[in-house]
């Protein structure tokens, strides 16, 4: 793989938008829907010439790395005091961070807009909770609204994959609607 331009030391092996896609190598310098399927479409011939599923596949991820469960929200604010208000919001979430969000403890808050985060400074704010529970609050680049991105790991007890993807479901969203109800009092 060739190096990144920003970064020559470091290789681009996988990127993604939410909204927008998934940048697949660096073949293409963007994220686009193409490479992405073409990538799907080689894992899913290798797993069927193994005798296997794409679904087979992500168990033996699962089982390996513990069950990833990821969510989003959206805080739409009208009017012309949207701005303000959204930058009131993050200002205070920086200052005073949460102790708990639902039952779960925060231990630790990581501000990406500060020095020493290893990333290009962007403002957001990221929650890490405890029992492997993440939060992320940023403002939409483009539209009037915060954005709410939250992940869970759960390592399956006893290979015991739907009672770990159930738990983690549940726990992350409670988690997101403690954070919500934060968010919105």
């Amino acid at each position: 793989m060739r190096p990144s331009i920003e970064r020559p030391e470091l290789e681009f092996a996988f990127g993604y938008e939410e909204a927008l896609g998934y940048a697949v190598g660096d073949a293409v310098r963007d994220k686009d829907g193409i490479s992405a399927a073409l990538a799907f479409a080689e894992l899913a011939a290798e797993a069927k010439a193994a005798g296997a599923s794409v679904l087979d596949r992500l168990d033996d991820l699962h089982r390996r790395h513990g069950v990833h469960h990821t969510s989003q929200r959206s805080f739409r604010f009208e009017g012309a005091g949207a701005a303000d208000k959204m930058a009131g919001l993050m200002a205070g979430l920086r200052s005073e961070p949460p102790d708990v969000v639902g039952a779960l403890g925060v231990e630790r808050v990581t501000d990406l807009l500060g020095p020493d985060t290893g990333l290009p400074p962007t403002d957001a704010l990221v929650l890490g909770l405890n029992r492997r529970v993440r939060l992320v609050m940023r403002p939409s680049g483009t539209e009037p609204k915060l954005k709410l991105y939250g992940e869970v790991v759960v390592d399956p007890v006893d290979d015991d994959l739907a009672a770990a993807r159930v738990e983690a479901e549940a726990r992350l969203d409670g988690a997101m609607e403690a954070m919500t109800v934060l968010i919105e009092t």
